[in-house]
């Protein structure tokens, strides 16, 4: 009988157990002392003081160690209430400990009340007690999925009498709002109320955004933003590597960051990516769309003359509101849907502002029109700006007379993935300290405070509690012809030293790889408490390219037991059954010159390939690809140099090219093989790669393949170089998105994963994921949308509107009608709504360099996502549907390697080095790892018909999980794996599909 699926990954566990560092002063009783040293400068002051008449004039507080009071001892029980409100961000579970753990010390027999679905909870009376069970499920845990969080207001007397009316029959001494300047503004106004109505119950804030716009002289931080661009930063680090490793494509990347650009500053500085446009520059100096678009197309034209097209483009989400024409647009668009229209009437808007409508995509137009916020504003997440933009510099470029071949552009959006990740160390200390600071601030009897935490430069021990009033954070601001009190956001300053820094700095990125890598977020080792520039600027040294991240050389990888195991010279490969194994003796003599290729795409730990076959033999010729190979126009790399690059992601040494392909150019292969004297060729590739080589054996005898995949998908190999780290950096960002659709409640996530079902059932397998779509079980497109289709209707049935499916890449090729239309390049009219027939028409009509319709273009989870809502509409659904589209096919392909990865590569390049010096041709090298590396079984076998093109997934290594599909497509079990580690107890941790 198999058992249940798991609810926590073994990472969740060990985070769960994990203790966050208190700062000193906050471990013993406090008092709040007047800080007489923070004096404020209002702008409003009149008006707010007249807004706020009982709250108004109170003074920043310091929280300080009581005199002559070393415990709790005494002390009443408090009662405490707490809801979350807004978007999700990392750390937001820990606020909640500190609060439940800072009662819990006063008196064991305090109680914490969570409300439930953020402030409606509170006001329609729906509310938890949190047990000590229960919060300990979530220390240290990502999102909001504890309680739930919402975006409703407080604002009308009815719900604010159903506000106090609970707090009272509650009898608590304090809530706290856990949210960000919109949140904590409509906390100030309940403190003011309650105050007003002679209700105790007092009212304390925490700075929650992942945007980071809640920052001022009194806050230095919004939790949740070094989490995010954390994770950005590795993704984005990833695409600067993939785009130098491949030198084939542009990469557009939109960030979240509505209102500030605060997020693409710290990861444009954390990549040192190409260009970056800030939204709030763009603003002052009132640029046109058609100026944004020119800016990239001269940047474009500058690295072609440097033979670089390929880079990097930041964009923030909020940055199509920033530019005035198209801002004035939506702010038109606003007020007419605003009126209660049910249908956009065109003509309404002003003449200029009709004019830029029509200018835009068709695409672009509908999705200006879509569903508004509570607020009643555009939802810019859901506006594909980086599409606009790629559209119209495509047309620029095409004006300007640019090689069309010269310029492949690609996608992409990270957004909701970084609002639900395991939270950094900084983010979890950082939120149990706020979470602490505002249970002492209601401790002390203030109201209408936010709970600050400064300092936070120095070590966590040493950060300073304090409170502030939110009054003093606020300005007035003209909305909907009223005064309206609002926290001022924290914008992207123009004139300060740190920005003026990075335009020093900027203008060489664009044509200078000054590109940096971070890792993903760690939890122990040295880069673990590293922060964000927002707390520590960079040196001038960093933004100039000569130095990297703080810590990241010193991080460390054991590979010893591979070179242990084959590094030795006597070692060599000998007839074992069919195949041949690592056996002792004498080795040949005569030192082998060997040729090194990678075809393809890239996949993490191709670098360590290099690195073991310099560890045998020297050296070698490595080729730039097989263009390079082709021509015989190869560069000899030495041990010393490939080490310089070994654990990195990415090719860097050589590259690749993806123009050339190795099908009918045998012939050719084997003369320059002939001609530079070559003892064996190695050719790092794929199935695909794999089976070309198959026949260049029968012209060429002296080939060594490496098999390297991200994907996985050679056949018969359990663990190809590069996906060990693939499937655990999707798993994590999968399990990020679960997090984030169990918070919200209300999105349906439509992942396609490159490759084939090998990769997604992994991933799968890893986060308990609602549901895969299995190629090879479906034979037509509609079999594939009535399972994505029922599996959203049973899920709704049972109240929840949300989960995740993922959608292998394979798809696209194993489907008959989606095979066929990828050959005829024919999508019909009437399959699914006209834009997104036009945006897969599109994607056909767009080859790679090499004149192949590439599957990442494909929009194939959008068109998945429209044709179940057809589905769902013919059904007469009573659901409630909201599909957000992900595609994870990039981001991983040039990811540093996971320790796994790292010896794989090793491992691999060592025998590939040992097979030529035992003369041991047309072989695959072999590595079976296990959960102990003593274990681990090195080899070679005799390449055959097991490398077919594309490989048939083996459904038994899944069957745990495809045992499940029934319950999880149900019930929520999700996982999230983590982040990959290189330091600690988790940095060796195998996948269990490969073992």
């Amino acid at each position: 009988m198999i058992a249940e699926p798991a609810t926590c990954s073994p990472m969740q566990a060990m985070r769960r157990a994990w203790k966050p560092v208190l700062p000193e002063a906050l471990r013993a009783p406090v008092v709040a002392e007047t800080d007489e040293s923070v004096s404020p400068v209002v702008k409003d002051a009149a008006v707010l003081a007249e807004k706020f008449p009982n709250t108004w004039g109170q003074k920043f507080v310091k929280l300080v160690n009581a005199p002559n009071k070393k415990t709790f001892a005494g002390h009443e029980p408090l009662r405490v209430g707490v809801v979350l409100s807004g978007g999700q961000a990392a750390g937001g579970h820990n606020v909640i400990a500190g609060i439940f753990d800072y009662v819990k010390q006063c008196h064991a027999g305090s109680k914490l009340i969570g409300f439930k679905n953020g402030p409606h909870g509170i006001f329609t009376h729906n509310y938890v007690e949190i047990t000590p069970e229960y919060m300990d499920q979530y220390r240290n845990m990502g999102g909001f999925d504890m309680i739930c969080s919402g975006r409703h207001k407080i604002e009308t007397e009815e719900q604010k009498k159903a506000s106090m009316e609970i707090c009272v029959n509650l009898d608590l001494h304090g809530i706290v709002i856990i949210g960000g300047d919109d949140s904590n503004t409509n906390g100030a106004i309940l403190a003011e109320y309650f105050k007003a109505n002679g209700c105790k119950t007092l009212v304390a804030g925490a700075p929650k955004t992942i945007d980071g716009d809640l920052k001022n002289e009194y806050i230095e931080i919004s939790f949740g933003f070094d989490t995010a661009v954390k994770v950005y930063s590795e993704l984005v680090g990833n695409l600067c590597k993939d785009a130098a490793t491949n030198k084939d494509r542009y990469h557009f990347v939109r960030l979240m960051g509505r209102s500030a650009t605060n997020i693409g500053l710290e990861v444009a500085i954390q990549t040192r990516a190409n260009l970056l446009f800030v939204g709030e520059e763009v603003q002052a100096e009132k640029r046109s769309l058609m100026s944004i678009c020119a800016e990239v197309a001269d940047m474009v034209e500058a690295r072609h003359k440097l033979g670089k097209d390929y880079g990097v483009v930041l964009l923030p989400e909020g940055l199509i509101e920033f530019i005035p024409e198209v801002g004035a647009l939506i702010s038109e668009i606003n007020d007419i849907l605003g009126d209660g229209s049910s249908v956009f009437d065109k003509t309404k808007l002003c003449p200029h502002s009709l004019a830029v409508f029509e200018e835009l995509p068709e695409a672009i137009r509908g999705e200006l029109l879509l569903e508004r916020d509570s607020h009643g504003n555009v939802q810019v997440a859901k506006i594909a700006t980086e599409r606009l933009l790629i559209l119209m510099t495509t047309a620029e470029l095409k004006r300007r007379g640019f090689p069309e071949q010269c310029f492949f552009p690609h996608d992409h959006y990270f957004g909701y993935e970084g609002r639900c990740a395991m939270p950094s160390n900084f983010d979890s200390n950082y939120c149990y300290a706020l979470g602490h600071t505002a249970g002492a601030l209601i401790d002390n009897g203030v109201t209408g405070y936010m709970a600050v935490v400064r300092g936070l430069h120095k070590p966590c021990s040493e950060w300073v509690p304090a409170g502030c009033p939110v009054t003093i954070m606020m300005n007035v601001e003209r909305r909907k012809g009223y005064d309206v009190p609002v926290i001022r956001k924290y914008l992207v300053e123009l004139d300060s030293p740190f920005y003026q820094a990075y335009k020093l700095a900027r203008d060489a990125w664009k044509t200078q790889d000054c590109y940096n890598y971070p890792r993903a977020i760690q939890f122990e080792g040295p880069l673990a408490d590293v922060t964000n520039f927002m707390i520590e600027v960079p040196a001038a040294d960093y933004l100039a390219g000569r130095t990297g991240l703080r810590g990241a050389d010193e991080v460390h990888v054991d590979t010893d037991f591979v070179m242990k195991a084959l590094g030795q010279p006597e070692a060599h490969l000998g007839a074992s059954g069919d195949g041949f194994a690592v056996t002792g003796g004498a080795a040949a003599d005569e030192a082998a010159k060997v040729g090194v290729v990678l075809v393809g795409s890239p996949a993490p730990g191709v670098a360590d390939v290099l690195c073991g076959v310099t560890a045998r033999l020297g050296d070698c010729v490595v080729f730039e690809g097989l263009e390079e190979l082709l021509q015989g126009q190869g560069k000899t790399v030495d041990a010393v140099a490939a080490q310089k690059h070994a654990h990195e992601g990415g090719f860097a040494v050589a590259g690749t090219s993806r123009r050339t392909q190795l099908p009918g150019n045998e012939k050719a292969v084997a003369e320059v093989v002939k001609k530079m004297g070559l003892s064996a060729l190695v050719v790092l590739g794929d199935s695909t790669v794999g089976q070309a080589v198959g026949a260049l054996c029968a012209v060429v005898s002296n080939v060594v393949f490496v098999p390297v995949s991200g994907a996985g998908n050679v056949a018969g190999v359990r663990g190809p170089v590069g996906f060990d780290t693939t499937a655990k950096t999707y798993a994590s960002l999968v399990g990020n998105l679960l997090t984030d659709a169990a918070s919200a409640s209300k999105y349906w996530y439509f992942v396609k994963v490159r490759g084939g079902s090998r990769l997604a059932l992994e991933v799968a397998a890893q986060t308990n994921v609602n549901g895969v779509l299995c190629a090879e079980k479906h034979t037509s497109l509609s079999s594939a949308v009535k399972y994505l289709a029922d599996l959203v209707e049973r899920r709704a049935e049972g109240g929840k509107n949300f989960g995740c499916v993922l959608l292998p890449e394979s798809c696209l090729c194993r489907i008959p009608e989606l095979a066929e239309m990828k050959k005829t390049k024919i999508v019909p009219a009437e399959l699914a709504p006209a834009a997104v027939v036009e945006s897969f028409r599109a994607a056909l009509n767009k080859t790679t360099p090499s004149g192949a319709v590439d599957n990442s273009e494909l929009p194939l989870d959008q068109l998945l996502a429209a044709l179940v809502a057809q589905e769902l509409k013919g059904r007469a659904f009573k659901g409630k549907y909201a599909p957000v589209c992900y595609y994870m096919g990039l981001q991983a392909r040039a990811a540093w390697p996971s320790p796994t990865d790292c010896s794989l590569g090793l491992a691999h390049g060592c025998l590939a080095a040992m097979a030529a010096q035992s003369k041991v041709y047309g072989v695959m090298t072999t590595v079976a790892t296990a959960a102990s590396s003593e274990n681990w079984k090195f080899g070679a076998r005799k390449i055959g018909s097991q490398l077919e093109a594309c490989a048939t997934t083996d459904f038994d290594e899944y069957e745990t999980y495809l045992a499940h599909q029934q319950t999880l497509a149900k019930n929520d079990f999700y996982c999230n794996p983590g982040p990959v580690q290189f330091s600690g107890e988790f940095s060796r941790l195998s996948l269990p599909g490969t073992q």
